[in-house]
């Protein structure tokens, strides 16, 4: 993922990595702008969205949705072209969809299911430690 790879050693003093694959990277901002507060900067091909834990949980289900309509489309029996672009993903931005291929939306799902058990855990880190 050449978007942030390219500017990695600037911006690794000011992000808190969650989680990262082939598909994308999520992080919080180290210093948060008070609009930014408590989002989580997901970037997926040259797109950022910034997004609550409840965004990030809605966009799940939005995955889900996409992954069950392309069982009844037959994408996920085509026998062509994997990079296909054509399964249309709503996001929690309900102004944006994404046109993304079988294999991307497989990695958008691993993206958004590895950032919710990284958020998940620290949390349990944090409350286990504080008991």
């Amino acid at each position: 993922m050449i978007i942030y790879e390219t500017s990695r050693n600037q911006m690794s003093h000011n992000i808190r990595y969650v989680y990262k694959n082939e598909s994308g990277i999520t992080f919080f901002w180290s210093e948060p702008k008070s609009y930014l507060y408590d989002k989580v900067q997901l970037i997926f091909r040259d797109i950022g969205f910034y997004l609550s834990i409840q965004e990030i949980k809605d966009f799940y289900n939005c995955i889900q949705e996409a992954r069950s309509n392309t069982s009844t489309n037959g994408c996920s029996n085509c026998n062509g072209n994997k990079e296909c672009r054509s399964i249309l993903l709503q996001t929690p931005a309900k102004q944006v969809d994404l046109a993304v291929s079988f294999s991307e939306l497989s990695g958008i799902e691993d993206l958004i299911k590895g950032t919710l058990f990284q958020i998940e855990l620290q949390h349990y880190v944090i409350n286990l430690s504080a008991n």
